[in-house]
């Protein structure tokens, strides 16, 4: 159950005193003040849950103060995919493709949001476009660097490749029966994961379904031209694409090349194998 949130603060916010970095620092003045004007700040005590899961999402949160968690269900339960801070955005995704919560999202401490309703956003992102459109490159951006901070395969990598990589990264939603490649066709990128699940195939024989978090078309690291397997969506998905060059060449850097091959020939391997 959601903890009530003390009455809405005195607003004493101008764009000049706003936390910076996170979406606020890409959004033009103008703009900003409309949210601020339009906005509801409020207060969280440790604890409480900022939202409703299966309840429709209303609008974005902006965080002023305090840090949040974000929660997932997993087989044995929540489990823990991001924590956010002062600058940093909930709710995005959801508002973006009007879908209801499926994540709970948790203050870690005293949290005080700027709410900003769906009913003051659409006329505000009709008139500034680049609203939108800056919610959506937060998004990506935020979502992927949560991604790649959890793979061990990518923590090789200089910070300043890990976020390069995200820079270049493009996102694309797929809907459940969509192949995304094949043994005959396949787009030069690697592909993370940013939600669903994808099954591998070698052939018709279902090898393997992988999910959040996971890659996609690592098998071009071995530079063979013969890729073996496909890939397709069991669910509706969304996918991060990044340039296959880019990634070779962050992981060069970082002498870390050959942990890619050898993920990519484990796959190989196990589509020769039929397991």
């Amino acid at each position: 159950m959601t903890l009530p949130a003390r009455s809405p603060l005195p607003s004493s916010l101008t764009p000049l005193n706003l936390p910076r970095g996170g979406l606020f620092e890409h959004i033009p003045a103008p703009v900003t003040q409309r949210l601020l004007v339009t906005g509801q700040r409020r207060a969280y005590a440790r604890g409480a849950l900022l939202n409703e899961v299966g309840d429709p999402c209303e609008g974005l949160s902006f965080i002023l103060s305090g840090q949040v968690r974000v929660d997932q269900m997993a087989a044995l339960g929540w489990a823990r995919i991001a924590e956010l801070g002062p600058g940093d955005v909930f709710g995005a995704m959801e508002w973006l493709e009007g879908k209801l919560w499926e994540e709970r999202v948790v203050a870690l401490g005293d949290a005080e949001v700027l709410f900003v309703p769906t009913r003051a956003l659409k006329p505000l992102s009709a008139s500034h476009p680049e609203l939108q459109r800056q919610v959506e490159r937060y998004t990506q951006r935020h979502t992927l660097h949560a991604l790649l901070g959890e793979s061990d395969l990518f923590l090789r990598l200089a910070p300043q490749d890990m976020l390069h990589l995200i820079d270049v990264a493009t996102m694309r939603y797929v809907r459940a029966g969509t192949k995304i490649f094949d043994d005959k066709s396949r787009i030069s990128s690697l592909i993370v994961i940013g939600k669903g699940d994808v099954r591998l195939q070698a052939g018709l024989r279902a090898l393997q379904t992988l999910g959040v978090g996971d890659l996609l078309n690592v098998e071009l690291a071995l530079g063979d031209g013969a890729p073996a397997l496909s890939a397709l969506a069991e669910t509706d998905a969304t996918l991060y694409l990044i340039s296959f060059d880019e990634v070779e060449a962050a992981f060069a850097r970082a002498g870390a090349l050959p942990a890619l091959q050898a993920l990519a020939r484990h796959r190989r391997e196990r589509a020769a194998a039929g397991r």
